[in-house]
């Protein structure tokens, strides 16, 4: 089991620039008028605002604010209600803002948000988890919805589920801003087709860490997300798990993975239809205990995986196992075999056809008495037809490949 509270912030300094600090004058802009009642009323100081519905911590209570008609509604001492409340009452009408004000906030109920409802935090909004369950769920078949510049995080036992999961058939979501940590899960999206192929999912300017199981895992068929600026740290299981993804897009950008007990990404049953993993940096990172599993592609096909780096896994940087028609262009794939030196290579390829392997440095970087990772590309199973050209492949511990197709075309490479 993940100590939860596991060297929390021991890469607060490198990973603080993934996250872009929300402004707190986004939605707050200024007082109301000068009534007599609402001066009588100035120490709660309630602001004009896009929002729909405010939210605020007070006297061990939240209170919820109507700001269409500058009054209080409901009060509740268990912040999970509060929300729900102003989210049941929007969801009535033609949907809106609620705005979390700056302050922690107890949720002991899961909150269902629905489509066209936006769940936005000032600067400061920390939402601490112990439904016993899912903190935030983006309800099936709803759209247009938006979580964005909130902290949340787990308080009290380690429980299965999400801290934020969004059901299937859910589109137009987008997650921006958001720091989430110390739960089972951090976000889980279930997949299934959006009606008449509208976008699906957008996450940008996320950060996961200390999750039990998984940081992000992207489940089921036939949906379209992009994942940018995301840093996930410290997964008790894997990092990224995509499972029975096919038939879907996919489209990962500048991501960050540290330190999984297991895979760094594990894509299972996965047709990525351009899962480009761009700038998708998966290391072992200063040296610590915890020396994540490769990159695995498992029964996939239409994987491609351009301008990434692997490094410091604790076997094969990256794996393709039962799979076909994918590529590694670009790549820079170093010091992997860090629990058997000498025994695993940057790419390892088994009973896979139509990998194009180019263009990349895959090799180990240390001396040669300390070198780890014994190929650069290493073959098994009835691997055949596979391209391996203009790669630096010099500097392996053992051998630059392990080639058994006899079909294969290996040309170009810097051996």
């Amino acid at each position: 089991m993940v100590n939860a509270l596991r060297r929390r912030y021991l890469k607060a300094s490198i990973l603080a620039g993934a996250l872009m600090a929300v402004g707190s004058g986004a939605y707050f802009l200024g007082f109301h008028g000068s009534s007599n009642a609402q001066e009588k009323e100035s120490s709660e100081q309630y602001p004009t605002s896009k929002a729909s519905y405010i939210i605020m911590p007070e006297n061990g209570a939240y209170k919820v604010y109507n700001t269409l008609i500058h009054s209080s509604e409901y009060s509740s001492s268990d912040a999970g209600l509060a929300i729900q409340y102003a989210v049941d009452k929007l969801s009535s009408g033609n949907g809106g803002n609620v705005v979390l004000k700056s302050g922690k906030y107890n949720v002991s109920t899961t909150v269902i948000l629905k489509s066209r409802i936006n769940l936005i935090g000032e600067n400061g909004a920390t939402l601490a988890i112990n439904t016993g369950g899912d903190g935030i769920v983006i309800a099936e078949n709803s759209s247009f919805v938006e979580v964005k510049g909130i902290t949340i995080y787990g308080q009290g036992p380690i429980v299965p589920g999400a801290l934020i999961r969004i059901l299937k058939h859910a589109y137009r979501v987008t997650l921006t801003d958001i720091e989430a940590y110390n739960y089972y899960n951090g976000i889980v999206i279930e997949g299934a087709y959006p009606p008449n192929d509208n976008w699906g999912i957008f996450i940008s300017r996320v950060h996961i860490s200390n999750s039990y199981h998984d940081g992000l895992a992207i489940l089921g068929y036939g949906n379209v997300y992009f994942i940018q600026d995301t840093v996930i740290a410290e997964s008790g299981n894997n990092c990224i798990t995509l499972e029975n993804t096919a038939d879907g897009v996919m489209a990962f950008e500048n991501i960050h993975c540290f330190d999984s007990s297991n895979f760094s990404v594990h894509a299972y049953n996965t047709d990525g239809r351009l899962v480009q993993h761009k700038r998708f940096i998966a290391v072992n990172f200063e040296g610590l205990s915890q020396h994540p599993k490769s990159v695995r592609f498992e029964n996939c096909m239409n994987i491609a995986l351009i301008d990434c780096e692997t490094a410091g896994m604790w076997n094969n940087g990256v794996e393709f196992i039962n799979c076909n028609d994918s590529k590694v262009i670009g790549n820079r794939i170093i010091n992997n075999s860090l629990g058997m030196p000498g025994n695993y290579a940057g790419v390892y390829i088994e009973n896979s056809q139509g990998i194009i392997v180019a263009n990349s440095s895959i090799y180990d970087t240390n001396p040669q008495q300390s070198k780890m990772q014994g190929y650069g590309i290493m073959e098994s199973g009835s691997s055949d037809y596979n391209i391996y050209m203009g790669n630096i492949m010099r500097g392996n511990a053992v051998s630059p490949y392990k080639i058994i197709g006899t079909n294969d075309i290996v040309t170009n490479n810097i051996t």
